[in-house]
């Protein structure tokens, strides 16, 4: 038979002995054993967190919601009509809005609408100039006019005897990023435009300019 030496068995703080079958000790180096779960509970917690996670995001959106439309309703009331233009200059390549690709989202599930490259953050360089250069005016009220040019990057590539921007971005959806973007900071909607002359040209830097005043047309 082979020879055992005497077995020592493990103690606690205060010198009593710990059985084998003890699963966790007290004090500091406390050890636990991974919590084991079966797929459909697994599955169950993975969806209870997931339908409190979306419960949140709803939250938010409704708080956005109704602090959105207190600040147009308090616009709203200060509004006037303009008596004299606004000119606005935009620096950047201008972005087009195009039709939206709705598509599920791969962490929620949910389906969400995808934005051309780019358009978010042009949308948001219009605001701000916009909020520039409204400042210490009333947002404008009643009919409007809409002038804008786009200036462009002309390609190196693009033959000499091209003097026009005749290809894509389309002009309408290079306007409808910036009807849009205006809306809320300059006027109230964009139906209030009642009139419109645009155009797209070459020029460097490229760059947008915006002129909005009433519409004194017929």
């Amino acid at each position: 038979m082979p020879r055992t030496g005497p077995t020592t068995q493990p103690r606690g703080r205060n010198g009593s002995t710990i059985s084998a079958s003890t699963t966790r000790v007290a004090g500091p180096r406390a050890v636990r054993r991974p919590l084991r779960l079966s797929a459909r509970a697994a599955m169950r917690l993975s969806w209870r967190g997931l339908e409190v996670r979306t419960q949140a995001i709803e939250r938010g959106r409704e708080q956005r919601r109704s602090l959105r439309a207190r600040v147009r309703e308090a616009r709203r009331r200060r509004a006037i009509a303009p008596t004299e233009d606004l000119v606005i200059v935009v620096l950047g390549d201008p972005k087009p809005q195009g039709s939206l690709d709705v598509l599920p989202s791969a962490s929620t599930g949910r389906m969400v609408a995808k934005h051309p490259p780019g358009l978010l953050r042009w949308r948001a360089r219009v605001r701000q100039a916009a909020a520039h250069a409204m400042r210490g005016r009333a947002i404008f009220a009643g009919p409007l006019e809409l002038r804008v040019i786009f200036w462009l990057a002309r390609p190196k590539s693009l033959p000499r005897r091209i003097t026009h921007p005749e290809r894509k971005p389309d002009l309408d959806k290079l306007l409808r990023a910036i009807g849009d973007a205006l809306e809320g900071i300059v006027y109230l909607q964009d139906a209030q435009i009642t009139s419109e002359r645009q155009k797209k040209r070459f020029s460097t830097p490229p760059r947008c300019e915006i002129r909005i005043g009433p519409d004194r047309s017929d």
